[in-house]
């Protein structure tokens, strides 16, 4: 409701512009009601995401969608999971995101887990037995990071609002960009 052209550029230069990073979300589909849960809350606040089934484009190779889509966006919100860490193309998208940590030199894993399977899980069960070493790397990179939980906002039924929205807050805090 302010009139006066020169209030408001006075009150825009006070107010800075936040910015959030970009967010590629990785996840198994067996858990994609919680990540669309997550994805509308980001894009909500204005938080661009890109989530397989709503921004995958047909006809085009699985493995190339994932790559460019990991190499577009600031970061890999990875959805750990019994499914998610049992997921070949979730590990696909890992060892993507951890490539680009290691070209760009910047943070680019970003996990939330919606069960405890990434903390109990050893090497050893880890199958095939080929890719053992590629998905214990995986595996060994989220368990260093923070990961958020949000095992109890699984089931919507259930799930208190105010609690969720609050964890939506800490991990939209982790997507502010820096200067």
């Amino acid at each position: 409701g302010i009139h006066n052209g020169e209030i408001k550029e006075y009150l825009i230069d006070l107010t800075p512009k936040i910015e959030f990073q970009s967010i590629f979300i990785s996840y198994s589909f067996k858990d994609s009601a919680i990540a669309k849960t997550i994805n509308e809350a980001l894009k909500r606040r204005g938080i661009m995401t890109f989530l397989w089934e709503n921004d995958s484009t047909a006809g085009k190779p699985l493995e190339n969608i994932m790559s460019s889509g990991i190499k577009e966006k600031d970061r890999v919100l990875f959805i750990s999971s019994v499914h998610s860490l049992k997921s070949k193309a979730c590990h696909f998208e890992l060892t993507e995101g951890r490539k680009k940590q290691e070209i760009t030199w910047e943070n680019v894993l970003f996990p939330i887990h919606i069960d405890n399977f990434l903390f109990e899980v050893e090497k050893s069960i880890i199958r095939p037995e080929e890719k053992q070493d590629e998905y214990w790397k995986n595996i060994t990179e989220l368990k260093g990071l923070n990961s958020l939980s949000f095992v109890e906002f699984i089931d919507s039924s259930t799930r208190d609002e105010i609690k969720f929205e609050k964890q939506i807050y800490r991990l939209i805090e982790g997507l502010r960009k820096t200067k």
